[in-house]
């Protein structure tokens, strides 16, 4: 199962920053299912090696399966990425202080804790 990783990574003027400063976890039916703030952690560019896209957040790479830029508005990029890679993602940004703004009230309590299987309840 995939999900849509919203990264706003872009300044006014689209431009990629480098960084990314808020995430959101989207699917098609479910619509936002959490979104998430904190300090500016650096976010890569969507990089493709032998067929192979990737994209980086902080210290944890994953595999994306698609990419959009500029989802929305402007400051916003979208990832589709794996719900294990986002999970793994989401968990990363809570190590980092990241703060929860948004979310399905079975993913509160589970901040910095996420599992594969909270997120796939959730977007079920």
């Amino acid at each position: 199962m995939n999900v849509n990783l919203m990264l706003c990574v872009n300044n006014r003027h689209g431009n990629h920053t480098g960084g990314v400063d808020f995430v959101s976890v989207e699917t098609g039916n479910a619509g936002m299912v959490l979104e998430a703030e904190g300090d500016r952690v650096p976010c890569g560019y969507l990089v493709t090696v032998k067929g192979r896209s990737f994209i980086s957040v902080g210290r944890v790479q994953v595999k994306c399966s698609g990419y959009q830029y500029h989802v929305g508005n402007i400051h916003w990029d979208s990832a589709t990425v794996a719900v294990t890679d986002a999970v793994e993602i989401l968990n990363y940004l809570a190590s980092q202080h990241w703060i929860m703004l948004e979310a399905d009230v079975r993913l509160w309590d589970k901040w910095g804790a996420l599992t594969d299987q909270d997120l796939r309840e959730v977007l079920a």
